[in-house]
């Protein structure tokens, strides 16, 4: 028989599967802004601030326009690591703490072929996590200390 923490954690996951499941094939609710990069360059990040958003994520995409990402947004510091399940584009990663500079950076992360997914992320906390597509970080000079704006 399965502990209550586990039945939870069941739960949870069938719960975030379902609101991925129910917005699959719907246009984004999420808003769109501009991140300012260090070059002053920017680019538009789809914001994904709800649990259901940020499970969600770039899943079930075959393309992301040169100039877009997206930027998931937490409520609070954390270890908030990323896997590629579901994710049909290979992406770059970048984790942001507190004050909006990058702490990590996953460079041409592979969409995940087989289970178990890898999951990717820092060993510091971070509050954002930025994903472009794979390539930017090196084409923009992303840089570990560098500050975004948005």
């Amino acid at each position: 028989m399965p502990h209550t923490s586990d039945v939870k954690k069941i739960l949870l996951v069938i719960f975030l599967i379902a609101a991925a499941g129910a917005s699959f094939g719907q246009e984004s609710t999420s808003s769109t802004v501009p991140l300012i990069l260090p070059d002053g360059k920017s680019i538009q990040v789809e914001t994904a601030r709800t649990p259901a958003e940020r499970f969600r994520g770039l899943m079930f995409r075959s393309l992301l326009a040169a100039d877009h990402g997206m930027l998931f947004i937490f409520e609070r510091p954390g270890k908030n690591r990323f896997w590629m399940k579901n994710t049909l584009i290979p992406l770059d990663i970048i984790w942001l703490d507190a004050r909006k500079r990058i702490i990590h950076i996953e460079n041409q992360v592979p969409p995940c072929q087989r289970d178990p997914c890898p999951a990717y992320g820092p060993s510091a906390d971070s509050l954002y996590v930025l994903e472009v597509n794979a390539g930017v970080a090196h084409d923009r000079g992303l840089r570990i200390g560098m500050a975004l704006q948005f």
